[in-house]
């Protein structure tokens, strides 16, 4: 069964994306691109992001680099069932997995989803994104989980400051080699952005991480580490 992403309507709501994308970056951010020569140029990939920008990363993740990329997205801020819908069926027709931040659905007076559904979207999303790995396919991810500019909440004192990596992506990448991608580099990326309008960006790429012989805790610290390193101001 062809994935809606696949399809010639999902191809083209991927087209149109990248390129609003893409002129709203170039519009908006005085963008730099450093390490690109860690990014493979065919096969799975994985890329653990810092979150800096709740819009601006995933825009330049998805337009500015070689290759297509599909964001894991937290869809817990949907504004109610409509929003929920419109949100989701947009996710699935770009082929990005969707997943729920128990947390998050806790702030919120009335949220889109219930508490149970928790549980069933990270399964599912961890299904999406081994099924993207397999199909040779990068994917993006944000470990933290919340970004340091948010128009809803600040989870974060200041701009450097870099929440604790969640394991989930690690388990992802996991499953998807124990289904057959192979093995899947792990891409770390760190963001700076320039205070105080943050319109000067620089998104780094560093060498990538595997699974292999490392236990999952390790590698989370590793990529954590790498990610932070990553995401220093220029000297």
């Amino acid at each position: 069964m062809t994935a809606s992403w696949q399809t010639p309507v999902g191809r083209i709501a991927g087209a149109f994306c990248r390129t609003v994308a893409a002129i709203g970056t170039r519009l908006r951010l005085d963008l730099t691109i450093e390490g690109l020569e860690h990014l493979p140029p065919r096969g799975p990939v994985l890329i653990a992001a810092r979150h800096f920008h709740h819009l601006y990363d995933g825009a330049i993740l998805i337009s500015r680099l070689p290759r297509p990329v599909r964001l894991v997205v937290a869809a817990d801020w949907a504004p109610g069932p409509r929003g929920r819908a419109l949100l989701e069926a947009g996710c699935q027709l770009l082929g990005w997995p969707v997943l729920l931040r128990r947390e998050a659905l806790a702030r919120r007076a009335r949220p889109a989803y219930r508490d149970t559904d928790v549980v069933p979207y990270l399964r599912r999303a961890g299904e999406a994104v081994a099924a993207l790995l397999r199909a040779g396919e990068v994917v993006a991810i944000f470990p933290e989980g919340y970004p340091t500019i948010d128009p809803e909440w600040r989870t974060k004192p200041d701009d450097m400051t870099i929440l604790p990596f969640r394991s989930g992506f690690v388990r992802f990448v996991c499953r998807a080699e124990r289904t057959g991608a192979g093995p899947v580099p792990i891409i770390p990326a760190g963001i700076w952005a320039a205070p105080p309008d943050y319109r000067r960006f620089i998104l780094r790429f560093g060498p990538a991480h595997f699974t292999r012989n490392v236990a999952p805790a390790r590698l989370v610290d590793e990529i954590e580490h790498a990610v932070r390193a990553l995401s220093l101001p220029p000297t």
